[in-house]
Formats: C-alpha cells, sequence, structure tokens
C-alpha cells in the first residue's frame, strides 16, 4: 500500500489548529509528554516547561546550583510507575525531577565509571512496569537503568558480548511486550530487543529498510507497526509476515516524525510538510499546511492532539471542532498566506486577502470572485460600516486605499484636511 504525495491530499477532513501561546518561540520542540496527573510538559531547546491547564512554569539550568535541571535542550521526557519525571537532554544527560521539591538529580556520563550513563544525549526514555529504564541515546547504545542499585548497563556495538545492535545511535524505543523492545536507529534500521537474552535483532537485514533512520515507532493495530523516516518516508511492517511496505514514499518529504492512533482508528503523522492525516488505516491520507515543520505530537488522555514544530511554537486539534474542513473551492490559494478575513454584514459572503489577491467567497454556493493586483501584498483588510461590499484595505507597498468589490475599483483613502484637535 503506497500512497503518492499531491494529488488528494485535500480529501479527507483537515482539523483546525489552535495555536497554544508558549510565550517563548525560540527554540525547536522536541517533545510533549503527559503525565499521570495531567499536566502537559513541552521540551524544547530552550528549556522544559510544565503546562497546568491555566499557566506555565519553567525549569532552566542554573550553573551554580547543580540541583537545577542540567541542559535547556530537552530532546526526551517519560514518566516511571512511582511518578518520577525523567528528561534526557542534549549534551546534559538524564535527569530526575523531583515532583515535591522541585530539584533535579542529574545522571552524566564518567568515564571512570563503567556504570554511569554511556552518553550525555538522550533520545528516548521508557519505564518498564518495575520502574527501571531503558534509554536510547545518540551514540552510547541502548542503556537500561536499575533504580535500586542506580546503575547503567550499556549495549551497544562491538561489545565482546555481541548483542546484535547494528547502530549506537537509537532514536526510539517501544514496548513490544513480554519483556522485548522495538529499537528505531539512525542508519541501523529496526531491531527487537530481549531484555532476558540480551540480544538484539535486525529486521528486515538484505532489504531496502536495513538501513532505515527510524525517528519513531508505533503499532497502529497489533501485529502492524508504523515506522516514521527521514530516508525511507512512512513504513508499515507486518510483524507476522516479516514484510515491510511503503505507506508514504519519501519524495519529496524531507523527514517524518512522531506518529499517533486515536481511539477510533486514525492516525496522525508528523512531518516537515505539515500534519498527515488518516481516517482509517486504509484511508488516503490528507495533509494540513496550517502547521509545518513538525517535529513532535501527543496525544493527551482527552483525545486532544499536540503538535509541536521546529519554529518553536505548540498547536493543539480538539477533537469536537471536527466538524471543520478545508474549503476545496480555496485549494488554489493553499500555498498562499491568508493575513486577513471579515464578513460582509449584508450578505453571507466572506472576504480575505490572500498575499496579492483580494478574495470573495460565498459559502452557500461555493462561488468565488478573486481580483489579483501584482506586486501589491495585502496585508489587511476591514469591511467599512454601513457600506456595502466596500473595504478599506492595508498594502505593505501603496498604503490604505479603499475597494469596491463590485467594480474592483482601488481607490487612494482620503482623510479630512485642516482638522482641529481640541484637548
Amino acid at each position: 500500500m503506497s500512497f503518492m504525495l499531491g494529488l488528494q491530499l485535500s480529501k479527507a477532513q483537515i482539523v483546525p489548529i489552535q495555536l497554544f501561546d508558549l510565550k517563548d518561540y525560540s527554540g525547536q520542540v522536541n517533545c510533549i509528554f503527559q503525565d499521570q496527573m495531567g499536566f502537559i510538559w513541552f521540551g524544547k531547546e530552550t528549556g522544559l516547561y510544565r503546562y497546568d491547564g491555566h499557566e506555565l512554569r519553567s525549569y532552566k539550568a542554573n550553573l551554580n546550583d547543580s540541583t537545577s535541571i542540567s541542559s535547556d535542550n530537552i530532546l526526551s521526557i517519560s514518566e516511571d510507575p512511582s511518578g518520577n519525571l525523567w528528561v534526557g537532554t542534549r549534551s546534559g544527560g538524564l535527569n530526575c525531577l523531583d515532583r515535591k521539591t522541585g530539584k533535579f538529580t542529574r545522571f552524566m556520563h564518567d568515564e571512570a565509571n563503567p556504570n554511569s550513563i554511556s552518553f550525555n544525549e538522550i533520545h528516548s526514555i521508557l519505564s518498564d512496569a518495575t520502574g527501571n529504564l531503558w534509554i536510547g541515546t545518540d551514540g552510547g547504545g541502548f542503556d537500561y537503568f536499575d533504580k535500586e542499585t542506580r546503575k547503567f548497563t550499556a549495549f551497544k556495538v562491538g561489545k565482546s558480548t555481541g548483542n546484535g545492535l547494528t547502530s549506537n545511535k537509537i532514536l526510539h524505543i517501544a514496548s513490544q511486550g513480554n519483556g522485548n523492545y522495538w529499537l528505531g536507529t539512525w542508519s541501523g534500521g529496526l531491531h527487537l530487543f530481549n531484555s532476558k537474552t540480551k540480544k538484539s535483532k535486525l529486521i528486515g537485514k538484505g532489504t531496502p529498510y536495513e538501513n532505515s533512520n527510524i525517528y519513531f515507532i508505533k503499532e497502529v493495530k497489533p501485529g502492524l507497526l508504523w515506522l516514521s523516516t527521514d530516508n525511507k518516508g512512512l513504513i508499515a511492517y507486518n510483524i507476522e509476515l516479516n514484510t515491510f511496505s511503503t505507506i508514504i514514499p519519501s519524495a519529496p518529504i524531507q523527514y517524518l516524525w512522531d506518529i499517533c492512533a486515536t481511539d477510533k482508528g486514525e492516525v496522525y503523522v508528523a512531518s516537515n510538510k505539515g500534519l498527515f492525516y488518516f481516517s482509517s488505516l486504509e484511508a488516503v491520507p490528507s495533509v494540513s499546511f496550517e502547521f509545518r515543520s513538525i517535529t513532535t505530537l501527543l496525544l493527551d488522555k482527552s483525545q486532544m492532539l499536540w503538535l509541536g514544530n521546529k519554529n518553536g511554537m505548540i498547536g493543539k486539534i480538539i477533537p469536537y471542532l471536527k466538524q471543520f474542513h478545508s474549503f476545496e473551492p480555496l485549494a488554489v490559494y493553499n500555498n498562499s498566506p491568508v493575513s486577513s478575513m471579515c464578513v460582509d454584514n449584508n450578505s453571507t459572503n466572506i472576504y480575505f486577502s490572500s498575499y496579492n489577491y483580494f478574495i470573495e467567497y460565498n459559502p452557500i454556493t461555493k462561488t468565488i470572485n478573486a481580483t489579483s493586483f501584482p506586486s501589491q501584498p495585502w496585508i489587511s483588510i476591514s469591511s467599512i460600516s454601513g457600506s456595502k461590499n466596500e473595504f478599506v484595505i492595508a498594502s505593505s507597498t501603496i498604503g490604505l486605499r479603499t475597494y469596491k468589490n463590485k467594480t474592483n475599483v482601488l481607490k487612494t483613502l482620503k482623510f479630512e484636511e485642516n482638522i482641529k484637535t481640541i484637548f
């Protein structure tokens, strides 16, 4: 099953995205996580944030405080059954947050200590049922952390025990059950690790998928994995048949990232092009271009979808708003940014500016009347009170103009002279 990107992207419903104000748009959003208490955590290149539904709390590194988080560049977040929050960083190792005190315990790589964490860049953290951790690093392989002994055991390429790994860059860990773990690696494809034998098996050896860069692994239904990559597109792996297939090819997509599946069997996939939406596993996907360069997704307990992107923005999709959809007659303007909209109080028409287009849309008849003014990008539009089909338009190049839609005539906005100011 393979869907070519480009032909049927606007057919399925596109859920509207409501932007969430993080008040700090700098730095890529690397991860979003919901803990047992319902708090939403955001890991960015610029810090760790906790959202309680009303307010944000930030956690920042402090060079003079060893109980602060070790780095502001957050890559991964997880929680163990006891409610301890574990945070993986870039260059700062692993951190554990004490919820009562707000203080962190740091776990850093130490060349002199073979039981320290193997690498200080942590891509993935997964807690097992007993509260022990499985940790994917960006160069130190796959680590096991024993909460009782507080010691780390590393599984790496080239170790004398020969564990079967083909890459020391572990991008994602997902549980298969019964002590087995799926590992997504950089340039090493998909592995299945058995925690009892301490052996890892390369899946797809000899196939074109053997050297995949796998960012995320999701079992979308029993026995079927979906794998997101940056060099092989979106891949499906049938566990029983031991077969791979391409769902979305890599070109022209640069990367795909997180994958979320809803209770209703819908699937969302993050990509640099936007948000892919599958109404079912067999459906042709649609893409929302409203939010691009998506790097992380979270489906929370209420089935609300949270999104983060490379530009530091957070978006969310609210399930009960799914009656909204994209206007297919306007699809031709999808690549032109909408800067302003207004409604004609004397009719049902909607007017909006889309770069250098002034567009009238009738939602009842689904007809469009578009007027193009080359080299005059509109930045704002407002209807004139009491005047039918007449507007004031602000352009970044020609200033303010009045416009009558029926005659397509632009006029310079005239201001009264000799205005008297009374103080």
